[in-house]
């Protein structure tokens, strides 16, 4: 059997909503480009976080409150080792010189299967510092 030549076309077919690439299964999302999960979160009271989804390729998390200033959304496998980047989170309110009064936010990813934000004040952890707070994970390939 002779090898066809480079520039022969692939061969793509569908079976069982399945689209196949020359015998692979093909994933059209599969772009090399990170999946992206944007949100602005709101949390009051003992709530958890309530996510606006500005964009999500990611799919469906789930936010938890674990304890005071302590939030965790969860999507199993969904960030993985070394492919999941989430900007440094920050301070939102900072007074010189540092008082009780001042604010951080951080997020950070916690596992395979959950990214986790953190917010507390001079005082300690606390709630109700998420007011439309812009979290942003990357997932990439």
């Amino acid at each position: 059997m002779s090898r066809p030549p480079e520039a022969a076309p692939a061969l793509i077919y569908e079976d069982n909503d399945v689209i196949y690439l020359d015998g692979e299964v093909f994933d059209p999302d599969a772009d090399g480009s990170a999946k992206v999960y944007r949100a602005l979160l709101t949390q009051t009271g003992t709530d958890a976080p309530e996510p606006t989804e500005l964009e999500n390729n990611v799919g469906a998390l789930v936010w938890t409150r674990e304890g005071t200033g302590q939030y965790r959304g969860t999507l199993t496998g969904a960030f993985p080792t070394l492919k999941t980047f989430i900007p440094l989170g920050g301070i939102i309110q900072y007074l010189s010189p540092p008082s009780e009064d001042d604010v951080w936010l951080v997020a950070d990813r916690a596992n395979a299967n959950s990214v986790t934000v953190f917010t507390t004040s001079g005082a300690g952890p606390a709630d109700g510092y998420l007011n439309r707070f812009c979290f942003e994970v990357s997932v990439y390939p």
